[in-house]
């Protein structure tokens, strides 16, 4: 398989109606002083998937150690200006 990352951070974690969001904000955001961009690592999880609920529901507006395997969906691309990486899970754990 092609394109698959292993990342492990501490992910801010969100929720909307049927998933949880987990977004990363890289450091090198620091380095883009000319820009309004920050460089993200994002995946989403269907709620009824999480073995864990509880523990999700704690940590919403947090941010959670987690780690993420899987195949990258959209990744950076500077030519369209697009910032944020995001990853289609296979497991987090």
């Amino acid at each position: 398989m092609k394109d698959l990352v292993l990342i492990e951070e501490k992910f801010s974690i969100s929720q909307d109606e049927k998933y949880y969001i987990c977004t990363y904000t890289h450091p090198a955001t620091e380095y883009l002083v000319f820009s309004q961009t920050s460089i993200t690592i994002k995946f989403i999880i269907p709620k009824e998937e999480v073995y864990s609920k509880a523990d999700f529901d704690l940590a919403i507006g947090k941010a959670m150690q987690l780690r993420v395997f899987g195949k990258v969906l959209i990744p950076l691309d500077e030519v369209t200006k697009n910032w944020e990486l995001v990853i289609k899970p296979i497991a987090v754990y």
